[in-house]
């Protein structure tokens, strides 16, 4: 969609500006401007010598993210991997080429775990590696030990959390309205800190799922639209629906 349907207006998101370059010009295009909060910092970790072994011999990798894709590149330094790739969602599947390690399919549609374990390769896999970071839901983990995988976790980065500055909590108090918030990730709602989300209570918010909906509520935001997924293009397009079809008070 092409136009001003957000003409004037603040949108909010969790994560750091310098992965929002596109984003932000998306957003400009339809009048709108991008303030980013970013909820954690990134540290890297390196597979223990024993699991990386493991995990090279395994034929079936699920990459969670675009950060278990930098973790990677930078443990791999960086080399194609000779196992059929995972991702789970076409943004980590796109790093994955650009990062030379391989081309991985994704789902389509629903572009989260859930949407992941409806592939056919994971219904009923003897062995996964899981390329992942410290913590998240465990629900990968747990449902493909549940089919009977045996599951490499490999976890190549932690995310500490960095709840938003008092100052930074102001400035976007500060910010003239009409205003929005982007919830991609409940962990990074949490991150964000309890400044923030006194920031933001009563905002309306464009959610990444109906379970991202739910955390919101509790959050004291104002959900009015669900996106498909969490990538940006699926944030964006769920965001102008609304702006098309019901508006934003």
């Amino acid at each position: 969609m092409a136009g001003d349907l957000l003409r004037g207006w603040q949108v909010v998101v969790l994560r750091p500006a310098a992965e929002a370059s596109s984003l932000r010009r998306s957003l400009a295009h339809q009048g709108a401007r991008l303030h980013c909060v970013a909820p954690w910092c990134i540290e890297w970790k390196r597979p223990a010598e024993v699991l990386a072994s493991q995990a090279l011999a395994c034929p079936l990798w699920v990459v969670t993210s675009p950060n278990a894709v930098r973790g990677l590149a930078r443990w791999l330094r960086p080399r194609p991997l000779p196992v059929r790739l995972l991702a789970v969602g076409a943004g980590t599947a796109a790093r994955l080429l650009r990062a030379g390690l391989g081309r991985a399919i994704h789902p389509r549609a629903q572009q989260d775990s859930e949407g992941l374990l409806a592939l056919p390769p994971l219904q009923r896999p003897a062995e996964v590696v899981l390329a992942t970071g410290e913590g998240g839901r465990g629900l990968l983990e747990r449902e493909l030990q549940r089919r009977g995988a045996q599951v490499h976790r490999l976890e190549v980065y932690r995310r500490r959390p960095r709840p938003c500055p008092p100052a930074r909590c102001a400035q976007l108090a500060a910010l003239p309205g009409p205003r929005l918030v982007w919830v991609s990730s409940a962990e990074a709602l949490a991150a964000a800190g309890p400044g923030f989300l006194a920031t933001v209570r009563g905002w309306p918010a464009v959610v990444a799922s109906a379970r991202l909906a739910q955390a919101g509520q509790a959050a004291g935001l104002e959900v009015v639209a669900v996106a498909a997924s969490a990538r940006p293009a699926a944030m964006l397009d769920a965001t102008l629906r609304h702006a098309k079809h019901r508006g934003f008070r």
